[in-house]
């Protein structure tokens, strides 16, 4: 399912002169994704009104951790200030395929009336047309008659009651997830990745380098620099602008992505498909979901073409990833001196499979 959330060149995504049905206002209104910690923490005024549990620092984190599953929150902002706001992700069930799901849409309460949650819910139901969804669904409180008028004159309808069983109260449950980052055992989902996981890959990204190219790359590239220039990286790679053929996966865990591999498949006429990317979350390595990501990445090139053989570059110096790579069977074939993005040049090795099922798990 394509998920294309917002253009990457902008903020803004579009100014209303007030024409939606329910709306009352003659001026100018601007829909906008919140990316930026300023952004987010200006909506937190109607979220609080909404989920009530959180506070401002709780909020943020919140957001920045769902951000990595897809979440995204869409503002609309009328004469300086945030008067309404949702957060939605793309989401695919078996019952229903490929949908958009709104998991918040909230006006401030001296605000309604004006059609401000019109305006953004009809933004989203276009943009769920676009990205091929077959259906926008949320779940609404039974008391809401305010919001259930709305999305009835938007032509939504009452389609099943939503169940919820408390497991834990929402500190203990907190945290747990907060102690599974360090537990081996805990779940790892791995899924495409689609261009609104461009942001939390870039992040991943940057604080692996951190982490892993210290003396490799110069300080003042990671720490300054580093974020930054992933984040170009990857929202071009998402975007539709990229020509060459390429997949990414990530892996999930509740607590958010834990890491991610990138390939392009038809990269190398002699040694196939070229895995340019794989990371995993520092404080996470070492809990098998580095091989699980190669395992899967494999499986998909074997899939594609079972004639191909598959490849990486690895930086000479870095000793663990050399023998991460070598106990998964490597091949060394090959020594070039690479450019790397700070503008020095390093020795490097070729990791070669010629039979990517061998990889497979």
């Amino acid at each position: 399912m394509k998920q294309n959330l917002v253009p990457n060149s902008a903020t803004a995504i579009f100014t209303s002169e007030g024409n939606c049905e329910e709306s009352a206002t003659n001026t100018t209104s601007e829909i906008f994704l919140a990316r930026s910690d300023d952004d987010i923490l200006d909506c937190f005024p109607l979220f609080e009104v909404l989920r009530p549990h959180l506070d401002r620092e709780r909020f943020l984190s919140q957001v920045r951790r769902q951000e990595g599953q897809g979440y995204h929150i869409l503002a609309l902002r009328h004469e300086g200030t945030v008067k309404s706001a949702a957060g939605s992700r793309f989401a695919e069930f078996l019952a229903w395929g490929a949908v958009l799901y709104i998991d918040d849409l909230v006006t401030l309460p001296a605000e309604k009336r004006h059609g401000y949650a019109g305006q953004l819910l009809h933004w989203l139901i276009q943009h769920a047309r676009e990205n091929a969804c077959s259906a926008v669904h949320l779940d609404t409180g039974y008391t809401r008659h305010d919001a259930h008028r709305l999305y009835l004159r938007k032509g939504f309808h009452l389609d099943c009651h939503h169940l919820a069983l408390a497991l834990e109260p929402n500190n203990i449950m907190g945290e747990r997830l907060a102690n599974a980052r360090m537990q081996p055992s805990a779940s790892v989902l791995v899924r495409d990745a689609f261009e609104a996981d461009a942001e939390a890959v870039a992040k991943l990204h940057a604080e692996s380098w951190r982490s892993a190219y210290r003396g490799v790359l110069s300080d003042e590239y990671l720490q300054n620099d580093a974020h930054r220039d992933r984040l170009v990286v990857w929202r071009e790679r998402f975007s539709r602008t990229s020509r060459k053929p390429m997949f990414v996966m990530v892996a999930e865990r509740a607590s958010g992505l834990a890491g991610f591999v990138c390939v392009f498949p038809e990269e190398d006429s002699t040694f196939g498909a070229f895995l340019d990317n794989l990371h995993v979350a520092p404080g996470l390595t070492r809990q098998g979901i580095g091989r699980k990501l190669l395992s899967e990445a494999a499986s998909r090139v074997a899939t594609r073409d079972p004639r191909t053989g598959i490849y990486l570059w690895v930086i000479e110096e870095n000793q663990t990833a050399r023998r991460f790579y070598e106990k998964a069977g490597a091949q060394f074939v090959g020594s070039p001196v690479l450019a790397m993005p700070d503008g020095q040049r390093v020795a490097a090795l070729r990791c070669y499979w010629p039979d990517p099922k061998a990889l497979v798990l």
